[in-house]
């Protein structure tokens, strides 16, 4: 393993400090702070997205609990094909 990394040093493949250890890039921090506020705003979309999700579910299920007559089932129906009431 010892040669492996000396050959790789000696070929340029992998930088290296005087301890043989690879050298890492530094973060860009403004980079870094874009891609979190990025991230940020995907997570609240989603979490929007989903308590609308939530909502319109516990909505349908309140309909499907109603007794079952023409006049429920007439706005079940028009509810899920139109997504009004």
């Amino acid at each position: 393993m010892l040669l492996l990394r000396r050959e790789v040093e000696r070929k340029k493949l992998l930088p290296g400090d005087a301890e043989g250890n690879p050298i890492r890039e530094t973060m860009n921090r403004e980079e870094l702070i874009k891609d979190l506020k990025v991230i940020s705003t995907l997570l609240e979309e989603l979490a929007g997205r989903t308590e609308q999700k939530l909502k319109e579910n516990r909505k349908i299920r309140g309909l499907l609990k109603l007794p079952r007559t023409v006049h429920n089932k007439a706005r079940i129906t028009n509810y899920i094909k139109n997504g009004t009431q």
